[in-house]
């Protein structure tokens, strides 16, 4: 969730972002159809470009678009003007629209172990739009809290809230059809891999890269196992375990190919330093059932055991037994406290006006109400909060047939809601990338503890791409996860 253009943006997972490929299923072989899916392309971009932040210009940035330049400039589609990003998400992704437009996330490049292996990757999402590729008809759903959340309270609040709220309850906002993730086919995927190799050979890479890469990923999906919530590359493009040899028969088909190179480097862990690693604390973030939003400089925390959900339109939690159900939604920039809680009232007919009130020393309008018909009704409450000149709606509903509990927890999440002090906002940290050198016989494990790391001695070997059971070479430059204070 972020803070843009002066209004609450909220930036939503890799999954949403891909939502733009899924839903334009690539460009067609029919050549009259390319026009209308390269146009398709630019509108799924700007969507993107609009909601998805981008790692500032830098260093980093830069080299990314150099290389991929490198990588598109051989190929034979004149018509396509590619274009290279890299996205501010934690989760290893790469993907690519029909228009030309190539995506790649911060969490994978900090997965990545050289120019070469960023290439190998660069090269098949580039190869991808060079062949026509359309995603293949079969999608899956990837687990998102509301979701079912119509079928948990019995569907009562459909189109009973608005703006916005509603189809969030209801699930009739982008999220079901943005959360639809659609693969390449296996044939898909080797003719883009065989592509990649073509063009980072051509472009002076070592054509090995991509088996690099994939060799990286695969590590990083053992290590974090079988977790729903994460998305990665491999996940969106479908891997077996001969791919990567597959690969590495395609670059020795190509002739000689240059020594292997050991994995990380001065020059590529050099762009590294510095980068951010896991969620943004700009963003906001659950420390348990606590969120706080530094930029924004608001705290509430949720009920216990309830699931929560940073998310693309807003914050959102449901109890285990799906009895009830909480957002926090920001009004539009401007709106004026009084004004918004009654205008909200008139439009969900609900009885009287909300109660002034203060929450926390911060000026509030709170309601309680039903919603819905006469025989599926759902109890509400709503609560309008004022802080910093935005004004917050915090909206509770669940079973009628509990209103008395689910008032008392609806109200005690609302009465949390309070503003950061300064010093609270000076105690935000994130982490970040730090290079440094490995002592004489230093493990993973030791390196870890000897820079402070909240990483374990395993997942630096996973970002370093060593044993994590072994030394390390002396003197070898290595990523390693460092807490620091978050800077506005």
């Amino acid at each position: 969730m972020r803070y843009s253009r002066g209004i609450l943006r909220w930036s939503g997972t890799a999954a949403l972002v891909l939502a733009g490929t899924a839903m334009i299923g690539g460009c067609l072989r029919t050549p009259s159809a390319e026009p209308r899916a390269i146009e398709q392309g630019r509108d799924a971009a700007a969507e993107i470009d609009a909601q998805i932040p981008r790692l500032p210009d830098g260093a980093l940035v830069r080299h990314v678009v150099k290389i991929g330049q490198s990588l598109s400039a051989k190929t034979q589609r004149s018509e396509v003007a590619y274009r290279f990003a890299v996205v501010d998400l934690p989760e290893p992704n790469a993907f690519s629209l029909p228009d030309g437009s190539v995506y790649v996330t911060r969490g994978l490049i900090a997965l990545l172990a050289s120019d070469d292996e960023l290439a190998g990757v660069l090269g098949h999402e580039i190869a991808h739009v060079a062949a026509r590729h359309s995603a293949k008809e079969q999608t899956r759903r990837v687990p998102f809290l509301p979701l079912d959340i119509a079928t948990a309270i019995g569907g009562a609040a459909v189109g009973v809230v608005s703006p916005g709220l509603g189809r969030l309850v209801t699930g009739l906002a982008k999220l079901p059809e943005g959360l639809v993730l659609a693969g390449f086919s296996r044939g898909q995927e080797r003719e883009a891999d065989e592509l990649a190799v073509a063009l980072t050979a051509q472009a002076g890479f070592d054509p090995r890269g991509l088996a690099g890469a994939l060799d990286g990923l695969t590590r990083y999906e053992r290590f974090v196992g079988e977790n729903p919530e994460l998305t990665s590359f491999l996940a969106t493009h479908p891997s077996s375990p001969s791919r990567r040899e597959e690969v590495l028969a395609y670059a020795s088909a190509r002739g000689a190919l240059p020594p292997v190179s050991a994995a990380g480097g001065d020059a590529f862990d050099e762009l590294l330093d510095d980068l951010l690693v896991g969620t943004s604390a700009r963003e906001g973030s659950f420390e348990k059932q606590r969120f706080a939003h530094p930029v924004l400089g608001f705290a509430l925390t949720f009920p216990d055991k309830w699931e929560t959900q940073n998310a693309s339109e807003g914050v959102f939690a449901r109890a285990q037994d799906k009895s009830a159900f909480a957002a926090l939604t920001l009004t539009e920039k401007g709106t004026k406290l009084a004004e918004a809680a009654s205008a909200f009232a008139r439009e969900q007919g609900l009885d009287g006006e909300p109660v002034a009130t203060r929450i926390n020393g911060l000026a509030a309008r709170q309601q309680v109400g039903d919603l819905g018909t006469r025989f599926n009704r759902v109890r509400g409450v709503f609560t309008f909060i004022g802080h910093d000149d935005n004004v917050y709606r915090i909206a509770c509903i669940g079973d009628s047939a509990q209103s008395a509990s689910l008032e008392r927890t609806c109200r005690s999440l609302a009465s949390s809601f309070r503003a950061l002090n300064a010093a609270e906002r000076a105690a935000v940290t994130e982490t970040r990338l730090r290079i440094v050198r490995a002592g004489a016989n230093e493990t993973p494990d030791a390196l870890a503890k000897r820079a402070g790391s909240p990483w374990s001695g395993e997942e630096l070997a996973l970002h370093n791409r060593v044993p994590a059971d072994q030394s390390l070479p002396d003197g070898m430059t290595a990523r390693v996860a460092q807490t620091v204070r978050w800077k506005p």
